[in-house]
């Protein structure tokens, strides 16, 4: 960090990248030329047998005889020698200093270019061996034929080292590289004739690209330095668009204007995060590795000064969550502050959490039974009904054997008439739901699919924050615009069904629920706030929701019909703008205070996935930079123009309102924002925690609840955490398994039966 400079353009490695890749190349090149030496050693004593007949040398030219082998080899071993050098000394000069420590690796560029030179040199002349070997006019040996195979793998080797070579070029491509240095160049102009008083601007090409048509004052360093971030951003998206449309080119094709809309959503926000902080990929890991171990240590020391959650309360199944605050009332009439009954941990959650996962369609129940999952879903099939459209009413979009309807039938285990409508449409903004009736509890369920499309992963990541206006919602309240969009969308869809009225007109007594999980999980809480007006009585319960789906005030409304459930160190419930924000700013935080090089972060983390994290390791002096060491890197002018935004405080805070663009246009990394407003998690929270066994637990051997449950506070969300298990804790199936471990002890008195 920052990515190297090679050839004029800034590319997306660091000069830190390379000792593992020049290690390896160092040591297979120095077996070829091992090999090659033990060829010249079998053919120097007589070279006889490379001699032709008179003939013949004089018909090959050039290509026959012994000095031209000779040559050959000698050119061979020398280019082998000296490309091992240079990777010893690349690796050696690249394992130099921290992370952040640039100024000692300063002759890894020089090193690089001259490796490429060698590479050149290396194409020019395997290209004239492949045209001499396997042309047919090297002088083969009958006795030496170890020797002739020996130099044919080489020039195979060869080959295939500068075609790794060429991709490794096209992976750290960086397309905004050439643009980031002109910039960077600019800048400093800029900032040089600001300082020292100089009038005029920039001379030549660069002043007639930022000065406005005509102007012919100078510019001043705020407004040029902000020229330049609004140019810039408007390329990197412009750049992150082209990147979607060419690898998702059959996911937009069909979809063209939702597609492009959340393109350039999507590409805005990954412009906003990235722009100027010169993250390379391996940055990102060991920043991340590093952060693993920073946030261990706090827990490790919190735990000893014996802090707690200062929201954790714990909570007992089919037991009412306790009261809400009188505070957080949002009407004056609203006096009772007591949470609805049907407000709890029951069986009711694990039965409309099968609903969220039956949502999810027979590509899910291929992955819970990846053997028997065929041999369930065929008997609930039909086959041909796209010739039968008269058995195919009440669902839309789904494949010709109804292979989501069956897998929903199979996973929920709900009759066929008791569905009502199903809609397995997917897009951009769209996302697949099903209504269906639950006599068991009596209620009209709609479950919403969650994220396992690439075009449900841009609806996730079209995270601004957008007005959201309803009945009896405090004003000024924003939401997540991508699911705000699929709630309506889905509104909409169920409106035009009739499924809801045929329902309650059949059972006018039943309730209307609405469930989901992940991105379902979003969508369902927008749309019972949606149609609330018309249902008042409507049940919301959210499975693993993000983050950043509500303003506080609007997420303070839902706690009164919206019941969130999470598990343990889930993802997606601390993720948000936000949170990635706030993450990006701890992780370049870290990343300037380590000590310790890449490359023995990197092998670390990957020791510590199979051995876990030492305590040596959890210990300051490891892996963090002493204070004195800290304050002369700060002082260098270098270091410091590679970490820009590294003096914001640190845990970034909100500062004094700005407009949104000035927000998403500063060089500040710590102060940019991509939105204007902070969202949060909906509902009431219950946290579904692991329970770590006691001393006498163990001793005696007698198996305890291995969950335990508390309502949390959206604020409880606020930080991503980089844990084991952060992945596995959002899937529906766990969540499952941790709801009924609770309540199938709490019926056994905790004890396991």
């Amino acid at each position: 960090m920052p990515g190297v400079t090679l050839l004029g353009r800034r590319w997306q490695a660091a000069s830190d990248d390379f000792v593992l890749p020049s290690s390896l190349d160092a040591i297979i090149r120095a077996t070829w030329l091992t090999l090659i030496c033990y060829v010249i050693y079998r053919l120097y004593p007589s070279w006889d047998c490379l001699s032709r007949e008179a003939g013949e040398l004089e018909g090959d030219g050039i290509w026959g005889g012994r000095n031209a082998v000779r040559a050959f080899l000698a050119l061979c071993s020398v280019l082998l020698l000296t490309q091992v050098v240079t990777a010893v000394l690349l690796a050696g000069e690249s394992s130099k200093g921290g992370v952040m420590d640039v100024q000692a690796r300063r002759f890894v560029t020089p090193l690089l270019t001259f490796r490429v030179f060698l590479a050149l040199l290396d194409a020019l002349w395997n290209a004239v061996g492949t045209a001499w070997i396997f042309g047919g006019h090297w002088p083969r040996c009958e006795s030496e034929s170890l020797a002739t195979s020996i130099i044919e793998g080489l020039l195979v080797f060869q080959w295939v080292s500068l075609g790794a070579l060429m991709l490794g070029l096209l992976y750290i491509y960086d397309p905004m590289g050439l643009e980031e240095k002109r910039w960077e160049r600019t800048r400093r102009q800029w900032h040089l004739q600001t300082s020292s008083g100089e009038a005029g601007g920039v001379a030549g090409e660069e002043e007639g690209a930022w000065r406005d048509g005509g102007e012919k004052g100078p510019l001043e360093w705020e407004e040029a330095d902000r020229e330049i971030e609004r140019k810039w951003h408007e390329l990197s998206s412009a750049t992150w668009r082209k990147r979607f449309r060419t690898l998702l080119c059959c996911s937009w094709v069909g979809d063209f204007h939702g597609s492009r809309e959340a393109f350039k959503d999507v590409s805005e926000l990954f412009s906003s995060l990235l722009r100027g902080t010169r993250l390379v990929p391996s940055d990102l890991a060991a920043g991340l590795i590093l952060l693993r171990i920073r946030e261990k240590r706090e827990r490790m020391l919190r735990r000893r000064a014996g802090e707690e959650v200062a929201d954790e309360v714990r909570c007992i199944p089919n037991a009412s969550p306790p009261p809400l605050d009188a505070t957080l009332a949002l009407t004056p009439d609203a006096k009772d502050q007591r949470p609805p009954e049907w407000m709890k941990l029951d069986a009711r959650v694990a039965r409309y959490l099968r609903f969220a996962q039956g949502a999810y369609g027979w590509p899910y129940l291929m992955y819970l039974h990846c053997i028997t999952g065929i041999c369930r879903l065929m008997p609930k099939t039909v086959c041909c009904v796209c010739l039968r459209r008269s058995k195919a009413r009440k669902v839309d979009d789904d494949n010709c054997c109804l292979c989501g309807m069956a897998a929903l039938k199979v996973i929920t285990k709900t009759a066929e008439e008791d569905v009502l409508y199903a809609s397995f449409q997917n897009g951009y903004y769209q996302a697949p739901f099903v209504v269906l009736l639950d006599h068991k509890t009596n209620a009209v369920v709609i479950a919403i699919r969650g994220s396992i499309t690439v075009r449900d992963i841009f609806t996730d990541f079209c995270a601004a924050s957008t007005d959201f206006c309803c009945p009896d919602l405090p004003p000024g309240s924003a939401a997540h615009k991508g699911m705000l969009q699929t709630a309506r969308f889905v509104k909409e869809r169920v409106e035009e069904s009739g499924a809801l009225k045929r329902a309650f007109d059949s059972y006018p007594h039943y309730n209307l629920v609405v469930t989901g999980h992940s991105l379902g999980a979003g969508v369902s809480v927008l749309l019972a706030m949606l149609m609330r007006a018309t249902y008042p009585d409507l049940r919301c319960y959210s499975f693993s929701p993000p983050a950043g789906l509500l303003t506080r005030e609007a997420a303070r409304f839902t706690e009164r019909f919206v019941l969130s459930i999470g598990l343990g160190h889930d993802l997606v419930m601390r993720l948000g703008v936000d949170t990635i924000e706030n993450l990006r700013t701890r992780l370049l935080d870290t990343l300037y205070k380590c000590a310790l090089p890449k490359y023995r972060i990197i092998l670390s983390g990957v020791i510590y996935t199979f051995m876990g994290i030492p305590s040596k390791a959890l210990r300051d002096a490891v892996w963090k930079l002493d204070q004195e060491t800290e304050d002369k890197m700060t002082a260098e002018k270098t270091v410091m123009e590679a970490i820009p935004g590294k003096h914001i405080p640190f845990p970034c805070l909100y500062g004094p309102p700005i407009s949104p663009e000035a927000s998403v246009l500063d060089r500040d990394i710590g102060k940019r924002r991509f939105s204007n407003q902070r969202l949060y998690s909906p509902g009431r929270i219950l946290h579904l925690m692991y329970k770590k066994r006691s001393k006498e637990e163990k001793i005696s051997g007698r198996m305890s609840p291995r969950f335990e449950a508390f309502w949390r506070q959206p604020e409880h969300f606020l930080q991503l955490e980089m844990m084991p298990r952060m992945v596995l804790d959002h899937l529906p199936e766990n969540v499952l398994a941790a709801v009924n471990d609770i309540l199938l002890h709490h019926e056994h008195g905790g004890e396991t039966p």
